[in-house]
């Protein structure tokens, strides 16, 4: 007993020495990295692609060919979190594997409780480096509460980045709820730190400005209403453990809280409460001056992101709200309704006449042929007071929603201008980076509720009004060469919102006003993009048009995107799916519209023709320019050998698809259909679109 008492003694003799004591924190650092390392080589920085053997197995399944198109179509599109390529899910599905492989080792082992957190801990981080779905972490978090194992506030802040909605809630309850059990159980309130203090409130309100956000992506033209986040944000402010400034002042780097004042202000700002906003600023104004700072103008910036939401409700305009404004003296004493009923009016003359004229007829004896006479122009007066009836109902409803356009723009001008004077008296006259940050509101108010809005031409005019005031604002008050880079800004977010409003000539303008204003600066290839789109979704736009804004692009020196390259083509192809859908209906045309005019003009003598024949209807089909699928082809092999640009493989298979209709191609476009595919084999185009080509050579 005495030798092992002994033996005990020497051992921690010797572990109390520098080299011991250096030794065993090696070993415990060794022993408890290894599942970071392993953890951290799960998520890669760059995902691996799917290969084309991957995919001509995938085409072999039932819903194969359907999988492989929609990867297709997601090229050169914003990726939405609903809509994953391939290679995104695959690289999902290799980290889940791996890291459940690397916990179910660390349960193995038995490590200690703070090992085991801090491993899950690691892992939470790596789910939501990797985008991973919030149900993933939800059903992490559920076994690690199976097991007994601690949950730490670490965990709930990763799945906060994950969390969208309600889930969001629900974390900030659940995380307040683990507190208090762990109080319950230790017998001691552990309180949060600083840092997790600040991180549950700033992935708070990143997680509801990306709800928002993903709304928003889910479709361009579907409306809603923000108001039903108000109570969510309500929640989620509710559920957010207290914050102390003076604390988080003394303990948490002023980056970190600059982010924080950021984030809180644009939360409310996503879901139109302007007043919470205003509020904010004032608090954050007082906050910063207690440390001797002002509030940094990125926090200003953030405030005007309210007025694309405060103009949001112009998407769900209600029904009763149109026709109590139909009644308003705005609508009522503008010119085009006054004008619409002067005429109805004077419409109402001939009608009367002629009502009393059939009414006379009944008292004196009229013969028939009188009497149909004037039956007739009775009911031609009456079919020309209901048309100016309906015309004047049209005209106020349009003049109602122009005055419900300006009166939100009103609303919204007016914080605009309480954010003004703000940032005014925290940085003095210089308001130039307040004007870019509004133009880019205006650009992000034009591309969320451009599409949202039905008969919009209200809303666009007030929209365009407000750019080109704020352009004027900037170009008088433009005074050094030092401004050059925000006032190209300036230029840039006007210029993009009015492409979104398909505003070719105010666009245009902007773009000769750069020009004007900073000649050595020349057109980006974006700018000539977004005038590309703009123009080919427009009917009225010629080929010819198109050609010469890619000439002078190209004479530039820039090479066109595949995004230009797309929308050329897709134009074309539009203007070729009209062209043979008129030339499988042009027989059947003239003689229906023959019995068409015969059924309602009694006196109608013109005689029916063939369709060989000239006929005097034929005005009626009036054809495209003459355009064949050669021509595309011609064009993208031709840009390509003058650019190098390689096309979207959506947009080679656009036109493969156009050749073969119903699986069967006409010989001509099967000729074409031949060239493009063998011309697209050379291209190094994407995995999905080799094998749709290789499908299509070997059918």
């Amino acid at each position: 007993m005495t030798r092992t008492t002994a033996a005990l003694t020497r051992a921690f003799a010797r572990l109390q020495t520098p080299s011991a004591r250096a030794n065993m924190q090696r070993a415990s650092m060794s022993s408890t990295s290894w599942y970071h390392d392993e953890i951290s080589s799960a998520v890669s920085p760059e995902v691996t692609p799917v290969t084309v053997d991957e995919l001509k197995k995938l085409m072999a399944v039932p819903r194969g060919r359907q999988l492989v198109a929609s990867e297709i179509d997601l090229q050169g599109r914003v990726r939405k979190d609903t809509h994953m390529s391939l290679a995104e899910q695959k690289e999902q599905n290799r980290v889940w594997m791996r890291l459940q492989r690397v916990l179910a080792q660390v349960d193995s082992k038995g490590s200690s409780p703070a090992a085991t957190t801090d491993a899950y801990a690691a892992a939470f981080h790596a789910l939501s480096r990797a985008n991973m779905p919030y149900e993933s972490m939800e059903t992490l978090l559920g076994h690690m509460q199976g097991q007994g194992i601690p949950v730490s506030t670490t965990i709930y802040v990763a799945m906060l980045r994950r969390a969208r909605g309600n889930a969001i809630v629900q974390v900030l309850r659940k995380s307040k709820a683990n507190r208090a059990a762990a109080a319950l159980l230790d017998g001691a309130v552990h309180d949060l730190l600083p840092t997790e203090v600040q991180s549950l409130h700033y992935h708070a309100y990143d997680a509801f400005i990306a709800t928002i956000h993903a709304k928003y992506m889910e479709s361009t033209s579907t409306p809603f209403s923000l108001e039903t986040y108000q109570p969510l944000f309500a929640a989620i402010v509710r559920a957010l453990p207290p914050l102390d400034p003076k604390l988080m002042e003394r303990t948490i780097p002023s980056e970190r809280l600059d982010k924080l004042a950021v984030a809180s202000i644009r939360a409310p700002a996503a879901c139109g409460l302007a007043d919470v906003v205003l509020d904010r600023l004032d608090s954050l104004r007082d906050e910063y001056a207690g440390r001797g700072a002002v509030v940094p103008p990125v926090v200003f910036a953030t405030a005007l992101e309210c007025f694309s939401s405060l103009v949001h409700g112009l998407s769900h305009v209600p029904r009763v709200t149109l026709e109590t404004l139909c009644e308003t003296v705005p609508v009522l004493a503008s010119p085009r309704v006054q004008a619409m009923r002067r005429i109805e009016r004077a419409m109402q003359t001939p009608f009367s006449a002629a009502m009393r004229a059939v009414d006379g007829m009944t008292e004196t004896s009229t013969s028939d042929e009188a009497g149909e006479a004037l039956y007739a122009k009775l009911n031609l007066a009456s079919h020309y007071l209901k048309f100016m009836e309906k015309r004047v109902r049209g005209a106020r409803a349009a003049q109602a929603r122009a005055v419900a356009a300006h009166d939100a723009m009103g609303a919204a001008d007016a914080v605009v201008a309480d954010v003004y004077d703000m940032y005014l008296a925290a940085h003095g006259d210089d308001a130039l980076p307040l004007r870019v940050a509004l133009l880019n509101q205006y650009f992000v108010t034009a591309s969320r509720l451009d599409r949202r809005i039905e008969r919009n031409a209200s809303f666009q005019d007030e929209l365009v009004f407000r750019i080109f005031r704020v352009l004027d604002d900037v170009a008088a008050n433009m005074t050094d060469d030092a401004q050059e880079t925000q006032v190209l800004a300036c230029l840039h977010h006007a210029f993009r919102a009015l492409v979104v409003l398909l505003r070719v000539s105010e666009a245009t303008m902007v773009l000769d006003m750069k020009e004007t204003l900073f000649p050595h600066v020349p057109r980006s290839v974006d700018e000539y993009d977004h005038l590309i789109t703009t123009l080919c979704t427009s009917r009225h736009t010629r080929m010819d048009k198109l050609l010469q804004v890619l000439q002078r692009m190209h004479n530039g020196g820039l090479a066109p995107s595949p995004r230009t390259i797309h929308s050329i083509v897709t134009f074309r192809m539009q203007q070729l799916t009209r062209s043979r859908k008129s030339n499988s209906r042009r027989k059947l045309v003239a003689p229906k519209m023959h019995r068409r005019m015969a059924r309602k003009f009694a006196d109608w003598d013109v005689p029916a023709t063939s369709h060989l024949e000239h006929h005097p209807l034929q005005f009626c089909l009036a054809k495209d320019s003459d355009v064949h699928v050669s021509d595309v082809v011609d064009f993208l092999i031709d840009w390509h050998n003058m650019t190098g640009v390689v096309p979207y493989g959506r947009t080679i298979v656009s036109v493969c698809d156009f050749c073969k209709v119903d699986g069967h191609a006409p010989k001509p476009d099967l000729h074409e259909l031949r060239r493009l595919v063998l011309w697209a084999q050379t291209l190094p185009l994407e995995p999905a679109t080799q094998v749709y080509l290789d499908t299509l050579a070997l059918e």
